[in-house]
C-alpha cells in the first residue's frame, strides 16, 4: 500500500521536473524512507497516547534510531516486515520500562 502511494507520488514529481526513470527511482527510494518513517511514528504515537506512555515511546524510538544508524542497522527483508516489526518492538521495550510504573508504587 505504501509502496503504491510512493510510486504515484514519485511519478508525479519526476514528470513535473522532466526527470528520467533513474532519477525517479532515486526520488521513490528517498520518498519511501520518509513516508515509512512517518507512518511508523504515527502508529507509535497513536498507541502511546492510548496507553499514556508517549514520552517513553518516543525516547525508545529515537534512541533505537540513533543506535541503528550508528551501528549500520538491522533491516527486515521487506518493507512490510519493517513496518510490522518496528512499532511493536519499540512499544514492547517501552511497556517493560515505563518510568511511571517505577515511581507510582
Amino acid at each position: 500500500m505504501l509502496e503504491q502511494l510512493v510510486q504515484k507520488m514519485s511519478q508525479k514529481i519526476a514528470s513535473s521536473l522532466n526527470y528520467d526513470q533513474e532519477k525517479q527511482a532515486v526520488i521513490q527510494y528517498g520518498l519511501f524512507g520518509i513516508v515509512q518513517t512517518i507512518a511508523i511514528a504515527l502508529v507509535i504515537t497513536t498507541y502511546s497516547l492510548i496507553t499514556d506512555i508517549l514520552w517513553e515511546c518516543w525516547i525508545v524510538y529515537l534512541t533505537a534510531g540513533i543506535l541503528r544508524k550508528s551501528t549500520g542497522g538491522a533491516h527486515a527483508k521487506t518493507s512490510s516486515g519493517c513496518f510490522a516489526d518496528a512499532p511493536p518492538g519499540h512499544i514492547a521495550a517501552t511497556q517493560g520500562a515505563s518510568w511511571r510504573n517505577c515511581y507510582e508504587k
